[in-house]
This record gives structure tokens, sequence and C-alpha cells, in this order.
């Protein structure tokens, strides 16, 4: 709702603007259906979580870069919670640790940041580096249940088209990687 403040009757506009206003470990709910738009969580610690799962609520990026963005030391209180994550093109490579002519992290692009993702579907995202799905760099991030699944990446066969993980010591438990 445009000029909303947040509150059941007059939501944000978007999930952003809802990241944006929310305090220090605040969380920001959202209800099931589709935003077209990318998040960037600007170091800001703040769990967004959908009231309905992933099956429900969706984040399309429209291909105009990683759905998701972690990229300023986020800490575990930041993160993600019952989404579809689909519809990204991912994030520019810089040096040192990706090519500027290459994208990486077509649904989520973290680099050292330590978020925690639970029960998202990471699904339909398209790069040409690496991490079509997900891609962790020099991250802790936690990732539970959920799946990474038909996502694609136009380099090499060994890019990860689904997850990959640099410099990484993150932790996966019950994710579902298929058709990558």
């Amino acid at each position: 709702v445009p000029g909303g403040k947040g509150s059941v009757a007059k939501p944000f506009a978007s999930v952003q603007a809802g990241i944006e206003h929310a305090g220090a470990c605040a969380e920001v709910w959202v209800h099931p259906g589709t935003y077209v738009e990318t998040l960037r969580f600007e170091g800001r610690d703040v769990r967004v979580v959908s009231t309905a799962g992933a099956a429900l609520t969706v984040l399309d990026g429209g291909g105009t870069g990683s759905v998701v963005s972690f990229v300023d030391d986020e800490s575990p209180a930041a993160g993600l919670v019952g989404f579809t994550i689909r519809g990204g093109s991912g994030t520019p490579g810089q040096a040192p640790w990706g090519d500027p002519a290459l994208t990486y992290g077509g649904g989520v692009f973290v680099r050292g940041a330590s978020p925690i993702l639970r029960d998202c579907v990471v699904r339909d995202n398209t790069v040409t580096g690496q991490g079509g799905g997900l891609f962790l760099l020099e991250s802790a991030a936690l990732v539970e249940g959920g799946a990474v699944e038909a996502n694609a990446s136009t380099a090499s066969d060994d890019a990860g088209a689904g997850v990959a993980l640099v410099d990484a010591t993150a932790r996966v438990h019950g994710l579902e990687i298929v058709d990558n």
C-alpha cells in the first residue's frame, strides 16, 4: 500500500521498504503473494519471514540481478524464512574473487555475511558465472531445509549452477539440491 506504515491495516508497499524501516534484530512478516523486487539487507540484521511459506510467497527478481543480497557483514540475526526465490540473474564479479564480466548468485548472493536461510525454495535463476541458485563467499551462513532446483549457469560444467561456496564455512542441513 503506498504510504503504508508497516501495520496490518497499512502494510509497506514492498518487502524492501519493510527491511529499511525495521530496527535491529526485528522481523518483517510478509503475506502470501508474488513480490517482483530485489532485496538488499545493507548491514541490517533483520529476519524476513513469510506468513504462509514458500509455496505461496514468492520473491521474483525479474532478471534484474541477485534476488536477495547479504553483503554488508549481516549476522545470523539476519535472514529469510519460507520464500520461493526466482528470476535472478546475479551480481557482477569484482576482483579478486570474481570476473567482472560474469554474474554470481542469481537467487541469493552472500559475501562476508552470515545470514540464516530457512525453508526457502531457490529456483529458476540463471548466472553467467557461479551459483545460479546460491553463491556464498567468505560466509558462515546457515542454510536449513528447502530446495535449490532448476537453476543454471552458462559457465563451465564445474560452475555450481545450484550452489557455489567459495572460502565459506557455511552449514547446510536438509537442503534438497536437484536438476541444476
